[in-house]
């Protein structure tokens, strides 16, 4: 049975909590030794603090569902890394990563 999207969201809302840090992770390496932290989390926006970024990073709900869409596919290999940071969002790290946290 696949996982709806709002299902997932849900789960995101309950489990995440402010100060959270998040080990970065992807398909292609795993773990890759950096991480970041979660500021804010509401029904719009995640609000990731990477240690080596000046700003905070504002990410939304709807790029998390975007990524949830091809999410099987990633995971598969049939859909890369770069293609999602090009053409769905260029906060794939964050979301990726916090995916994974919760899969």
């Amino acid at each position: 049975m696949t996982v709806s999207f709002d299902d997932k969201w849900e789960r995101l809302l309950k489990e995440l909590y402010k100060g959270q840090v998040i080990k970065n992770w992807g398909k292609g390496h795993g773990f890759t030794g950096n991480t970041f932290k979660i500021i804010d989390i509401t029904e719009d926006v995640v609000i990731c603090q990477p240690p080596k970024a000046i700003n905070l990073q504002v990410v939304p709900k709807d790029n998390f569902r975007k990524v949830w869409e091809i999410w099987p596919k990633y995971l598969s290999g049939d859909y890369p890394r770069y293609q999602i940071r090009d053409e769905i969002t260029r906060f794939s790290s964050y979301i990726i990563s916090i995916f994974h946290l919760l899969d």
